[in-house]
């Protein structure tokens, strides 16, 4: 591929994340960058910020997945895989493998909004 040859001779290939104009709910709160775009009909976005909004965290990230655990977890909880692309140097996905994690991920075409649905329990801020 021509990625592939660029990388040999020494140049990463140029992979730019171009968002869209998206707004992204998880849970009530508004994720203020979700650094969203539409791509082949579906949504993806950078994983941290829609992780961070609802206080999961990353106990592990990989160029091919980021493993993520819920705020209130036991000691030894297993981390949930979110398998992941690298796109300038930032983990994506589609919003579809936060499913994964429990959330519903509801997309409203007219308004271009993304809401997920938090499982319960979860804080309530």
């Amino acid at each position: 591929s021509d990625g592939l040859a660029w990388a040999r001779a020494g140049f990463p290939p140029q992979h730019t994340f171009a968002t869209d104009d998206i707004t992204l709910f998880v849970g009530a709160q508004q994720v203020t960058e979700p650094y969203a775009t539409l791509e082949m009909g579906h949504v993806w976005l950078r994983v941290r910020p829609a992780l961070e909004q609802a206080d999961y965290n990353i106990s592990l990230a990989t160029p091919d997945a980021v493993y993520a655990l819920p705020p209130e977890h036991a000691p030894n909880s297993t981390p949930v895989k979110l398998q992941t692309t690298l796109r300038d140097g930032h983990a994506i996905c589609p919003a579809t493998q936060f499913r994964r994690l429990g959330w519903q991920p509801a997309w409203d075409a007219p308004s271009r909004t993304l809401r997920f649905e938090l499982p319960h329990p979860h804080p309530v801020e």
